[in-house]
């Protein structure tokens, strides 16, 4: 499986959009982690109204997913049942499709949840193309990462503006069919470990670059793609240097260096309500047929 190129060469190389259609310009409010662009497969920035994201055709997946949440994204639409190629690619990209996850031993895991895009069908459905798509131990994606997920939503219907990136690191993972390093014949590396970041910053209804300071919340997990998970997602927290680390990615990129580097080496360690009911669909299962009704 094929790493990204050192920051330095991608910064000098990439500097261009692919694909050129409106989006929320709110979802790479953060930066471009790997200066995706269009010079490279492996590191081709891919831009849709939900969210923004470097897709790596070597790796069958996404590098990182980016997105902002606030209250007004999340509404009551049921997620759809069936999940899609990204037709967006340019040719010669690999293109994956949901039944290179069937019978695979992994779910497919969102990095942007439905949830998150929950008020209209549209936005919903945007989630389920595969581009977006990770493969996630059952244990990890129905719990740990679950878990997170409807935390970050109850921050967001509290008042919170909420700049989100998400990704894999590494290679191997062990899903309900034992340990592996890759799913469908080669093409989906199985990554050894799923983070995200999230800065979370009151809602003012715009997006101010001068609005986050080093005072900002910073919640960074790292969790094993494994069968380790349970519900407690609190003890992955970890530093976004450490995660910088792990996958070579710059984030922050678009904040002032001092409030940048202030951000990268926090913990968060605010105490965490108990665990609630999970969530998760019969679609996303390990072994599931992409035609699956929602659970």
């Amino acid at each position: 499986m094929r790493a990204l190129l050192s920051v330095a060469v991608r910064a000098a190389a990439i500097t261009l959009v692919f694909p050129c259609h409106a989006a929320r310009s709110s979802n790479l409010f953060l930066g471009n982690p790997s200066f995706a662009g269009t010079a490279d497969q492996d590191n081709l920035l891919v831009i849709k109204p939900a969210f923004a994201l470097s897709y790596n055709s070597s790796n069958g997946e996404p590098n990182w997913v980016s997105w902002t949440l606030v209250k007004g994204d999340v509404g009551d639409t049921l997620p759809k049942a069936e999940f899609e190629e990204d037709t967006a690619l340019p040719a010669g990209v690999t293109r994956i499709t949901s039944r290179d996850y069937d019978d695979c031993g992994f779910d497919r895991g969102h990095m942007c949840p439905p949830a998150d895009r929950s008020v209209t069908k549209t936005d919903s459905d945007s989630t389920f193309v595969m581009t977006n798509i990770l493969p996630q131990s059952p244990e990890l994606h129905r719990n740990a990462w679950n878990q997170e997920e409807i935390y970050l939503r109850g921050l967001a219907d509290a008042g919170s503006r909420l700049h989100i990136i998400a990704g894999p690191a590494g290679e191997g993972g062990e899903g309900s069919r034992g340990l592996a390093t890759s799913i469908a014949n080669g093409q989906v590396n199985v990554p050894a470990y799923c983070w995200k970041i999230a800065v979370v910053e009151p809602d003012t209804g715009k997006d101010d670059i001068q609005e986050i300071t080093a005072a900002a919340r910073v919640i960074a997990t790292m969790m094993p793609n494994d069968t380790t998970p349970g519900l407690e997602w609190g003890q992955y927290r970890t530093t976004v240097a450490r995660i910088e680390l792990k996958t070579g990615l710059h984030f922050f990129g678009a904040l002032p260096d001092d409030v940048a580097r202030a951000l990268e080496t926090k913990i968060d360690t605010a105490a965490l309500p108990p665990p609630v009911e999970p969530e998760w669909h019969q679609h996303s299962k390990a072994g599931a047929k992409p035609d699956d009704s929602a659970g």
